[in-house]
């Protein structure tokens, strides 16, 4: 009866509050692609499938599908191969880095760095082969012997030359070398000796194969042969281009475009067709599980000489490419962008994808688009959504001019052809454009890279009008456009000969260049009178005002970027925030200074949230000195020490850092203040506080620098504190360290002044 009441005292202690699903402060989460499945393994009653270097699991039973990611329980990031150990139950998952995860059937990791953490420059592992109780990994360098059940690397051949593939009978071990030929050692030998090894073929065999007491090697492009390894004879079994191998007992199974040949001797095959889009069959619980492009996995099963789908193709709700040069959050969607340009284009497939609110992705259109336009779709490089109509989207390339989406579907490319974009005055065919933004009267600016005229604007009334600053024509790589508080455009260059800031109040008439006041700021000293050089990545305007730049050598502050059009000088005096070393000296030590920042974001308690180009992420104060956090990929799950875009989301305080490897969230415990205590706003989250959480509690929707103050139900007090911007923690104990018992508490939350009051209500249950 007790517990019945009690839980009646929850949800009247809860009560309407909105669901509002979120991660808990502190907490990671990957949004890792799934969209392109290439290899799967079945394994303890699974189907496990690499899709974009992650890892995915789908039980035919249930149909539950679970990913792994690095911030539980794997090691790493960017897997490159999975095997399955039969004699250990253990699945061998290889990083692209040489990390080594060990799973067992239960989802246990264990994680193996010696090839990683290794001397050898080069950790590629081309192909794993499982034999017995033994993995052996093909390097670049030699063959890594991996002992399964010992957990630890047995032995390693070091031949100096890549190895493609390895092959291992009861008795001997076959190796294939790349323009050198197929070679066989005696298990039994002393094979770290070179001179133990016989050079059995001189022939280049991509993979090499021991399939039911026979040997086979595929020669790319030509054919798959059978090798008697004491004769060397050998004969062709099948000629073709393959694209995938795996064996099923005593079958070795060739894949082709459209095509699977089961091989059960030298002499005997049957070949069946199959969709086009599989690259990878693996087989399991009687089902052939296909890797297909863009269809995820799929399930087939084998009946007379056909295939037939048994398991609908398995897409998860996923982003289709790891690209996230830019991020952009615009009514709660996160928009996000991949390519990028700097001293030359990446060659990254066009895309543009958005997270929404309800956890789902959608991923613009990308086919046909190359098609209709006659032009590569590729390096998109920055976003701008319709203020008027979030359905419509602009996305600039690095190339090829600027795209147009209405709806997720392509509506038109803009070129020198067909609108007031400009191309490269050297090469008009090549259309750089970056740095999208609207301004507040909803006209679309856009920066040309190399251009005649630098900045275009799209007008409201669909009007194309050119701008042309002789600051910044022809300059390169302009970009990282945004509005200040005043209505004043800034965008910077980091190209080295023209590196920069331009800044332009164009007075709100677009047309009319004669009232705009501008200029381009290319020299800038320190306060201490040092001349700085170094090239500038980034601007953003923080909540007070101030301007801070990323650069090559850390950041730099305008803290009065409102003199410098008056002053329409090329070169400024800027802040480099001195940070003290605390050690019992009077010394300190410029911020950042010889770290390269890349990105940097605001949060709701004017924090500065900075991404780095080798270094990581940090979190600084908001004047910068101090240093809240610094993230690495040995302190954290950051998935990468290169960060190419952060954005903060205000309403939740998730901080989400996009890198090369993919994208990442963080919980902060920072969002934005409100204007005024709101009922609806207000909220504790987790709530209620189940037993087993031990993290901190974190109430939202507070005004700035808000008095709070936690009781519990007799009015006795527990904590109090200052809001961080609208955020207060809490880690559910009370002055002495210990946890509060089960019972309802009460949050009661003043403005600064003591004016203005909130109370609301979190339940433990101990």
């Amino acid at each position: 009866m007790k517990r019945i009441v009690f839980i009646l005292l929850v949800l009247f202690a809860i009560g309407w509050q909105t669901v509002y699903p979120r991660l808990l402060l502190g907490e990671w989460k990957t949004f890792m692609a799934y969209g392109e499945t290439s290899s799967s393994v079945f394994f303890a009653g699974k189907v496990y499938a690499v899709s974009k270097g992650s890892l995915f699991s789908y039980d035919p039973e249930d149909g539950d599908i679970l990913t792994y990611d690095i911030v539980y329980p794997m090691s790493d990031v960017e897997i490159s191969h999975i095997a399955v150990c039969e004699s250990q139950k253990t699945l061998v998952i290889i990083y692209e880095n040489g990390n080594i995860d060990l799973m067992d059937a239960q989802g246990e990791v264990y994680n193996m760095t010696d090839l990683k953490n290794s001397s050898m420059t080069d950790k590629t592992v081309n192909s794993v082969n499982v034999a017995g109780d033994k993995a052996y990994l093909a390097t670049n360098f030699g063959v890594v012997v991996l002992d399964v059940g010992r957990r630890e690397i047995a032995i390693t051949y070091t031949f100096n030359k890549k190895v493609n593939s390895t092959a291992v009978s009861g008795k001997y071990i076959f190796v294939a070398i790349p323009d050198d030929g197929l070679y066989r050692g005696t298990l039994s030998d002393n094979l770290l000796d070179m001179g133990k090894w016989t050079r059995l073929m001189t022939n280049t065999f991509e993979q090499v194969f021991y399939v039911g007491g026979t040997l086979y090697g595929y020669i790319p492009g030509a054919s798959l042969i059978s090798i008697d390894p004491e004769t060397r004879a050998f004969t062709k079994v099948i000629g073709g281009t393959f694209i995938f191998f795996n064996s099923f007992g005593d079958n070795l199974v060739v894949g082709a475009v459209g095509k699977v040949h089961f091989i059960d001797s030298p002499t005997n095959y049957r070949t069946i067709d199959i969709d086009s889009d599989v690259v990878h069959l693996s087989y399991g619980k009687s089902i052939y599980w296909a890797s297909c492009k863009g269809e995820g996995l799929t399930g087939y099963v084998l009946k007379e000489n056909r295939f037939e789908s048994s398991v609908s193709p398995i897409i998860l709700n996923a982003p289709k490419h790891n690209l996230f040069y830019k991020l952009l959050l615009h009514n709660n969607n996160l928009y996000t962008c991949g390519g990028g340009i700097y001293l030359n284009r990446y060659f990254q497939p066009g895309t543009v994808q958005v997270l929404k609110p309800n956890a789902h992705w959608q991923v613009y259109q990308e086919d046909n688009i190359a098609s209709v336009t006659g032009k590569q779709y590729s390096d998109i490089t920055s976003l701008a959504i319709d203020p008027e109509d979030e359905n419509h989207l602009f996305a600039s390339s690095a190339g090829e001019g600027l795209y147009e989406f209405r709806d997720g579907k392509f509506v038109a490319l803009h070129t020198p052809l067909n609108s007031g974009i400009s191309g490269d005055y050297r090469w008009p065919h090549i259309i750089r454009i970056d740095g999208l933004a609207y301004d507040k009267y909803a006209n679309l600016w856009a920066l040309c890279a190399c251009a005649d005229s630098a900045v275009t604007v799209l007008t409201k009334d669909n009007r194309w009008v050119r701008l042309p600053y002789a600051e910044i024509n022809r300059k390169a790589t302009l970009r990282g456009t945004f509005f200040d508080c005043r209505g004043w455009l800034w965008a910077v260059t980091p190209y080295h000969a023209y590196t920069g800031i331009f800044i332009l109040d164009y007075n709100g008439t677009i047309e009319n260049m004669s009232d705009d006041h501008n200029v381009f700021i290319e020299q800038f000293t320190n306060q201490d009178g040092d001349k700085l050089d170094a090239f500038i990545y980034c601007a953003v305007e923080d909540r007070e005002g101030c301007v801070w730049l990323g650069t090559g050598n850390g950041m730099w502050l305008i803290d009065n970027p409102e003199v410098l059009l008056a002053e329409n000088s090329k070169s400024i005096v800027v802040t480099q925030v001195k940070v003290p070393r605390n050690d019992g000296t009077n010394y300190a030590d410029y911020l950042l200074t010889g770290i390269t920042v890349k990105a940097i974001a605001i949060d709701g308690a004017n924090r500065k949230w900075v991404g780095t180009e080798k270094n990581g992420l940090y979190l600084l104060s908001a004047d910068g000195i101090e240093e809240i956090h610094h993230f690495t990929t040995e302190n954290s799950p950051l998935l990468s020490d290169e960060i190419q875009s952060i954005a903060v989301d205000d309403e939740t305080g998730i901080v989400y850092i996009g890198t090369p490897k993919g994208l990442i969230a963080y919980q902060s415990d920072a969002t934005e203040a409100q204007p005024s205590f709101e009922e609806s706003k207000v909220r504790a989250f987790p709530n209620p506080v189940k037993p087993d959480y031990q993290g901190y509690i974190n109430i939202v929707g507070l005004m700035m620098d808000s008095q709070v103050k936690i009781t519990d139900a007799y009015g006795s007090l527990i904590h109090e504190g200052t809001s961080v911007g609208g955020s207060f923690t809490w880690n559910g104990r009370d002055s002495k360290g210990r946890r509060v018992t089960s019972g309802i508490y009460h949050v009661m939350a003043t403005d600064e002044g003591g004016k203005e009051g909130i109370v609301t209500k979190i339940v433990m249950i101990k």
